[in-house]
């Protein structure tokens, strides 16, 4: 496999690179610039849901703002600024203007808007969530097994503060960072083999180097183009070393944590290397943070005068100078969105308020967009490696899952909540997707409470009065928990419908809304009877803690999961047929070919579909996406997925207003 960009080949004037028409002040044409492979998007074919463009002035090289800088000496010209070939992007509807303050909003003071706007990677995905693309990388190669890439960056790039992007930064990324016992005690699952070993690292050229995993590992490119993962390997050495024991000392380094309140100095370290959180951080991304919200408020993100991005007629991106990101409630947001108040959102605006923004949308002067959602499936995990035996048995039992499943009157909750228009299946890879099987969705999903019951008998759960009990005679009272959202699927309203449907069939199960903290500590300590969440479908090999018990953050065995990612020194040794399950995904993760890794990504949703680890509810048939009308190039009908960065599929970077 081989990730290359093409050049930009000038043939006007007289074959002069890029470089060298800025240096003369030269405007370049889209006639002479190669956009990246694979990169360009046809107009024609994906025209804007918005209203027509106006017309561009495209004799501006950069920005006005930052000219304004350059003219007063607070910053080099722009050939001094873009890397030797920088990435071109050909925008969906053609240049744009520069300018403006993107209105952007979220419901937390989270990572959301950094990964949708100022992430940057090695890789990136293309438009369509499908294909990779070099990105900081201006190479990315594998060789015939995935166990060697060799990786060349791009000549020339800067970080935001206009330093070097160098080896310099390589190595502390993947010296002191990656493979930091400190900061990484256990090798990170992006950054290791099926050994749990981080790779070795060796330049092997002045901008190449190579990392050589011990065995195969072709989802590493996957990884490095995943919108939260990619840009964790950016890291500014030059400003970072400041809060690192082995640049200063232990002492010293421990001596500043405390200073600014904390424990230790990886903590304190962490803290300066959060890009959303502190501005002084430099990035390599299209915006930076210059003003970080506090749980409230506004958070404000610049354009990032040294950004590695050009159009096709050499024009530096981003176009739009400015984000503004209201941290805001789901109410505020609900109604900001539907008075067109937010130019561009789509994570937070819940399925159930669609109605509303479409009847709003002309006399508010934006538009309702309908993205392919990637998940946000209701689901019920059972804790498969449940602390009670007597639980993880009936847990274990393929027909106690099959009659939960059954009992479900899907079609009252579709209708309830999705207006009937919801997609009823079970969470697991969608037809058309590279690991699908045919029906993987299907299995269990008929509404049949007497089938459900007939299944209960079987297995020995029997009514004691009106609720069933253990096969042993003992008590059946689980808990579902879960963390309240209505972002995808009102999961209160949900849950209450489902827990009605099981004491129609003699289950008596009950309900605790929890919080996002206590919910992640109950996972992790495997201390819970079924997790109730929002599930992806898609990009499997991707979120492997879904589907596999990779890890002790499982949402369908957190104590089998601590065992594979401890290699067996701690958690809950799994059944055999967990361990077909974990089988399947290390040949997954390990296969030296697509076809066999595709094969083993089958098998895994071949088990899943004949067992349901997994039982979902439904789940909505699109992402709304509101667009205002001054809000250009952004995707008609893209794919809304946390791997891909969200809105982030669209590349802010190429937005513009007007």
């Amino acid at each position: 496999m081989t990730i290359t960009s093409r050049a930009a080949v000038l043939k006007d004037p007289g074959h002069l690179d890029r470089r060298t028409l800025l240096q003369n002040g030269l405007t370049l044409t889209a006639a002479g610039a190669v956009g990246l492979a694979g990169c360009s998007t046809n107009p024609g074919e994906n025209p804007s849901p918005t209203a027509s463009a106006p017309a561009v002035s495209n004799d501006l090289l950069e920005s006005p703002l930052l000219t304004a800088q350059v003219d007063t000496g607070e910053l080099p010209p722009l050939a001094e600024r873009l890397p030797d070939n920088p990435v071109v992007i050909e925008p969906l509807d053609g240049v744009g203007q520069y300018g403006g303050s993107l209105r952007y909003a979220s419901l937390a003071d989270s990572v959301t808007p950094l990964i949708t706007h100022a992430a940057a990677g090695f890789l990136e995905w293309d438009f369509e969530g499908t294909e990779l693309l070099p990105s900081i990388a201006e190479s990315f190669e594998a060789n015939e097994d995935s166990t060697v890439y060799t990786i060349t960056i791009r000549e020339g790039l800067r970080w935001s503060d206009g330093e070097p992007y160098d080896k310099d930064d390589i190595d502390f990324a993947m010296l002191h960072f990656a493979s930091d016992q400190v900061l990484m005690p256990a090798a990170p699952y992006w950054f290791s083999d099926a050994n749990q070993e981080v790779p070795t690292y060796e330049w092997v050229g002045d901008r190449t180097f190579t990392l050589t995993f011990g065995t195969p590992n072709p989802l590493f490119p996957k990884y490095m183009a995943h919108t939260a993962i990619g840009y964790q390997f950016m890291k500014p050495a030059h400003y970072l070393k400041e809060f690192h024991a082995e640049f200063i000392g232990e002492d010293e380094a421990d001596a500043l944590a405390k200073k600014a309140g904390f424990d230790g100095w990886n903590l304190y370290w962490y803290d300066r290397a959060n890009i959303w959180t502190n501005p002084d951080v430099p990035v390599l991304g299209a915006y930076r943070v210059v003003s970080p919200s506090t749980g409230s408020g506004t958070a404000t993100l610049e354009r990032n005068p040294f950004y590695f991005k050009t159009d096709a007629d050499g024009r530096q991106l981003p176009y739009i100078d400015e984000i503004s990101v209201q941290v805001l409630g789901q109410e505020a947001l609900d109604l900001r969105s539907a008075n067109g108040e937010i130019d561009l959102l789509a994570n937070g605006l819940a399925f159930s308020g669609a109605q509303l923004l479409q009847e709003n949308a002309a006399s508010n002067d934006y538009q309702l967009a309908r993205w392919q959602n990637s998940g946000g499936t209701a689901a019920l995990c059972p804790n498969l490696s449940h602390k009670d035996p007597a639980l993880r048995e009936i847990f274990a039992d393929v027909r106690f899952r099959a009659a939960l499943s059954h009992a479900i009157n899907r079609e009252n909750v579709n209708q309830a909540l999705m207006n009937g228009i919801g997609v009823v299946r079970q969470p697991i890879a969608s037809d058309g997707t590279e690991y699908a099987v045919a029906g993987a969705g299907e299995t269990f999903i008929e509404y049949d409470p007497a089938k459900a019951e007939e299944l209960l008998d079987e297995i020995g759960m029997t009514k004691q009065g009106q609720w069933r009990t253990l096969p042993d005679g003992s008590h059946f009272e689980p808990v579902i928990i879960y963390v309240e959202s209505n972002s995808q699927v009102p999961l209160s309203d949900a849950f209450h419908m489902v827990v009605q449907d099981f004491a129609a069939v003699g289950l008596k199960v009950l309900t605790k809304s929890i919080d996002n903290t206590l919910y992640g500590q109950l996972r992790s300590s495997n201390d819970f009877d079924i997790d109730g969440t929002l599930a992806p479908s898609d990009f499997m090999d991707l979120e492997s803690v879904w589907w596999i018990p990779t890890a002790g953050n499982s949402h369908t065995a957190p104590g089998y999961g601590l065992w594979y990612a401890s290699q067996g020194e701690t958690g809950m040794e799994p059944t055999e047929e967990m361990k077909q399950l974990m089988d399947n995904w290390d040949a997954l993760r390990t296969a030296t070919t697509q076809e066999g890794r595709i094969a083993a990504g089958k098998e895994i949703v071949q088990q899943h579909k004949d067992n349901v680890y997994m039982i979902g509810i439904v789940r909505p048939p699109f992402q709304p996406v509101v667009v205002t009308n001054r809000t250009h190039n952004v995707l008609p009908e893209g794919l809304y997925s946390f791997a891909t960065g969200r809105e982030g599929i669209t590349k802010t970077e190429q937005l513009w207003l007007g």
